[in-house]
């Protein structure tokens, strides 16, 4: 008979002894609580999560199966719907609540936490991916872009699991590995387009490392999974009359009468890479320890490629110098998830540098770790600050507004409208739906409205021009007058409009 509760000491016994997988095993622990502390109060849940919700409500209910994705800023482009997908088995565990996808991208943060280990050991070394993994963590970027649900945060897990399958396909020579890679790269193309400026970079790869490898098989496989990991995109724009293939001919016509300058790509690149680095540790961008970890990880990148010519360096330090010059032919801002396909390689670099000095001798070993304890304690101490902060707007917020306008309403139809700087109503709209009120959309006009102001200063509901509350202003002639206002948050103001007579519609 098996003597289970031997076996499990001996289980225990096992791992602390192994002082890796203690170290894993506390990053594990340190990721999780970082990235689940105050969850539901501090997580983003603006007008883009409520767009989110709604269709995947849609295919939970059955009502509509997305082919497309959410729009992109950069055009008249739209993204895969591959993070609908992903997001809504978690929505319908967590009974429709906006925390279930929240979790789901939780989840992906600290199984990251192991690839990058993974990663970072397999190119480099051991050393390297333990500080990586330690890096990665606790970095306030990361930890921030793990604690909500938005389509760009998966891309550091895709990123990684790309990198190890391409590690795998050139070691084993197995083309499986290099289907797991293609998936992954289709995948990323759909959370963000800036995915697409390292094609060129990894088709030079592919080429590279499958030189030997090559076959009809394995290029027809690679070819159909790709198309089919984006057929969805490419059906809807067969039946939409290519809108995101003339998007994209739009952008390169834009940006081709633009002019081309080398000297003007090298400066916007040096810019994001300290825009990267200041983001990954919490640094001011431009203040000295941004630069000088700047300066000390991109002069190791270059004397390491030098000195060691490997494949699995030039596919890392390709990956990262390609991706920086070609987001530096992008004139426009660049926002931080703009920089998400990169996110991983602050602490790949630094954890290799940081292996560099911790392996040199006794003394530089006590510096190293100093050096990376140091971080960790910046890093910890910026990102704690952040868990620390007073919500905001959150989904526990927007459920109380909607509670209470179900309330005043009288379980009467109602028409609503949102005044926002950087928001729009989705947000709200999809509670509404999920509870059946009685909103009424489009042009209809009821005998009451309701106005949400986010922020005071464009707080001026009467006579605003938002056409939601002009529509109901001009259907009762101008006539109306506030019935009732609240304020559920020192932020917040909620308003109910009427007519001043009782008109009929």
């Amino acid at each position: 008979m098996v003597d289970f509760n031997n076996k499990r000491k001996t289980i225990f016994i096992r791992i602390f002894k192994n002082k890796k997988l203690l170290f894993l095993l506390l990053l594990i622990l340190v990721g999780g609580f970082l990235r689940l502390y105050r969850l539901k109060e501090l997580m983003t849940y603006l007008g883009d999560e409520g767009r989110d919700m709604l269709i995947v409500a849609d295919i939970i209910q059955g009502k509509n199966f997305p082919f497309i994705g959410p729009p992109t800023s950069i055009g008249k482009l739209y993204l895969g719907p591959i993070y609908y997908y992903l997001i809504t088995p978690f929505a319908w565990i967590f009974k429709m609540s906006p925390i279930g996808p929240a979790v789901f991208v939780v989840l992906l943060g600290l199984l990251t936490i192991l690839l990058i280990y993974l990663v970072g050991s397999k190119y480099f070394n051991e050393k390297t991916g333990l500080f990586a993994a330690g890096l990665y963590t606790v970095s306030p970027l990361i930890v921030k872009f793990s604690r909500s649900s938005w389509n760009p945060n998966p891309m550091p897990f895709f990123s990684l699991v790309f990198l190890l399958s391409l590690y795998y396909w050139q070691e084993k020579k197995q083309s499986k590995y290099l289907f797991f890679a293609i998936i992954a790269f289709a995948i990323m193309l759909q959370l963000h387009y800036m995915a697409i400026l390292l094609t060129p970079f990894l088709v030079f790869v592919f080429f590279k490392i499958g030189t030997k490898q090559q076959n009809k098989k394995t290029i027809i496989i690679s070819s159909l999974i790709f198309i089919l990991l984006l057929s969805p995109l490419l059906i809807f724009d067969l039946k939409h009359n290519f809108v995101n293939t003339k998007g994209i001919i739009e952008i390169f016509q834009q940006r081709s009468g633009e002019g081309f300058n080398f000297f003007e790509v090298l400066s916007r690149a040096r810019d994001r890479i300290r825009q990267l680095f200041s983001l990954f540790l919490g640094f001011s961008e431009r203040e000295w320890r941004n630069n000088l970890v700047v300066i000390l990880t991109v002069l190791y990148v270059f004397i390491n490629w030098f000195k060691q010519k490997k494949i699995t360096r030039l596919i890392i330090y390709g990956w990262f110098m390609w991706g920086l010059l070609t987001i530096g032919l992008y004139r426009g801002s660049v926002y931080p998830h703009y920089l998400g396909f990169l996110f991983i390689m602050p602490a790949l670099l630094m954890g290799h540098l940081l292996d560099a000095i911790y392996q040199f001798n006794t003394k530089t070993k006590i510096l190293g770790l100093i050096f990376f304890l140091l971080l960790e304690t910046w890093m910890l101490k910026i990102t704690w600050k952040d868990l620390s902060r007073p919500p905001v707007l959150n989904v526990n917020l927007v459920q109380k507004i909607v509670k209470l306008i179900g309330e005043e309403s009288n379980g009467k139809d109602f028409n609503f409208a949102l005044l926002a700087k950087n928001n729009y109503d989705d947000s709200y709209r999809y509670f509404f739906r999920l509870w059946n009120l009685p909103v009424s959309y489009q042009t209809k006009v009821t005998q009451q409205l309701f106005v949400v102001c986010e922020d005071a200063d464009i707080c001026f509901p009467q006579g605003n021009p938002k056409w939601e509350i002009a529509l109901f202003d001009v259907a009762y002639n101008g006539d109306i007058k506030i019935a009732g206002e609240w304020t559920p948050d020192p932020l917040i103001k909620v308003f109910k409009f009427i007519a001043n007579k009782e008109v009929s519609l």
